[in-house]
């Protein structure tokens, strides 16, 4: 409750109560568990686009457990459980899956298209229309991986 301060007797002045700026006791930092997590450089998948860009992911070859001993090997001092770690992998949307080459549908078009049309000379062949959908695709998903990057 705030605390009340009555000033000559005719106002009442309520001053709001201070715990709703009192931290936790039991509050950890996360960014330190952030910054391992991302030193594992998960990744957006092209063809899992129904989830990007709110997905990211992690080869199945890596476990929590091997992770997050690899996090206490270099942070002795950090206390953390197996239940934070996973929690705050959760948090930041990181899933594993076995990470192929697949494309995208409009990508595998592309690719199909014409076999003098390629990557590099996309751009180039303005008359195409292949290829102007593919620069286009190209261009969005490259901006979006950038700005999913900078989250």
């Amino acid at each position: 409750m705030g605390h009340l301060n009555i000033e000559n007797n005719s106002s009442i002045i309520v001053s709001p109560s201070n715990n709703s700026k009192r931290e936790p006791w039991n509050k950890i930092d996360v960014e330190p568990i952030k910054s391992h997590i991302n030193s594992f450089n998960p990744s957006v998948a092209h063809y899992r686009r129904e989830h990007a860009p709110l997905k990211k992911y992690l080869s199945n070859e890596i476990t929590v457990t091997s992770m997050l001993s690899d996090f206490q090997e270099k942070n002795p001092d950090f206390k953390c459980s197996y239940d934070m770690y996973r929690q705050v992998l959760k948090k930041m949307n990181i899933s594993f899956t076995k990470l192929g080459h697949e494309e995208c549908e409009l990508c595998e078009t592309f690719f199909q298209h014409d076999p003098n049309h390629n990557r590099h000379n996309a751009q180039e062949n303005s008359d195409c229309d292949g290829c102007k959908k593919w620069s286009f695709h190209f261009e969005m998903y490259t901006n979006t991986r950038i700005k999913y990057d900078e989250q």
